[in-house]
Formats: structure tokens, sequence, C-alpha cells
């Protein structure tokens, strides 16, 4: 079995597997998806979500590692391009986050969004949050039959906005 420790859940530790995606920011599709065991950690996934065409990153403050970002912009840097990666500030016991800092992350919120949006739909909206198969490969199968039906639903509803903007009637299905 390839699940791993690792993940918290109420202050248990469970076994079981991550979905790390990259979502594009103006269509909200996933276009890259990797399958983990629960011990990987979040920052060893984002070198492999990024690549050299990506100008700007959004992250949750799990990719916090100065050293993975270093990898990013040089991977980005070798191929001639520029990168720009917008990491939540994270506070510390004692040590609030300024008024600049809160207002940054707001900020970086609103791009963000659009990644816990797909999160959403898939574990709360139709109820996807256990997987019952055994080994990575079953597993990552599941999160990509997942991830796909996500990506069918929002292209059907870019669609039927397309089709209202050019003035067309458009059959809506979902």
């Amino acid at each position: 079995m390839d699940a791993r420790m690792g993940v918290k859940k109420g202050g248990k530790e469970c076994n079981g597997y991550k979905l790390h995606i990259k979502v594009d920011a103006e269509s909200k599709c996933v276009v890259k998806v990797i399958t983990t065991p629960a011990n990987v950690s979040d920052i060893e996934m984002m070198e492999p979500l990024v690549d050299e065409n990506d100008r700007v990153v959004y992250a949750d403050k799990g990719y916090v590692g100065e050293e993975e970002r270093k990898k990013i912009e040089e991977k980005v840097k070798g191929k001639g391009g520029e990168i720009d990666i917008q990491i939540h500030e994270r506070a510390s016991r004692g040590h609030p986050l300024s008024e600049e800092a809160q207002q940054r992350n707001k900020e970086r919120s609103k791009v963000r969004v659009r990644v816990e949006h797909v999160f959403g739909m898939i574990k709360h909206d139709w109820n996807y949050r256990i997987i019952r198969s055994v080994g990575l490969v079953r597993a990552r199968g599941h999160m990509l039959l997942a991830v796909l039906a996500y990506n069918i639903k929002r292209s059907s509803l870019l669609f039927e906005r397309r089709g209202k903007k050019c003035g067309r009637s458009v059959p809506a299905y979902g």
C-alpha cells in the first residue's frame, strides 16, 4: 500500500493521499494534477507544478520554503522568463501580521480562491472526501476522474457564458 501517514485532521494523523493542482486563474480550469501519499510536503510539490510559461504563482502558507522558491525562480529564469511568487504570509505565536501583511494576504486571496473553488466543489458539493481504493495508481485515477469531471462542468459553464455574450442561445447541461 502506498498511502502514508501525514495528514492531520482534528489532531489525528490519517493515512491517505493528497491532491496537488495547478489552476488557470482566468478560467478556473485545472491544468496540472499531481497525486502523492499524504506524507509528501506541499513545498516539495510546488516546483513540479510550475513551468517556464508561468509568470505569477499564488500559494498558501504551506508553500513558504525559501529553498523551493529559489528552485522555481531558477527553473523559469533558465528558460528566459521571470516569475513573481506570491505566498501568503504567516503569523507566528506572539507576532501577529501587520496591517500591510494582512492587506497583501487579502489581495492574494482574491486569486487563490480559484484553487479553493476546485477543492470546494470536489469535496463539499460532490461529497468526494474519501477514496476507497488501495494503491497510489488507483487513487491517482480516482482523483484524475474527479478533476476531469470538474473541468467538464467548468468548461460547459464557460461555453454557456460565451454564448450569452455573443447573443446566442446555448443549451446548459449539468
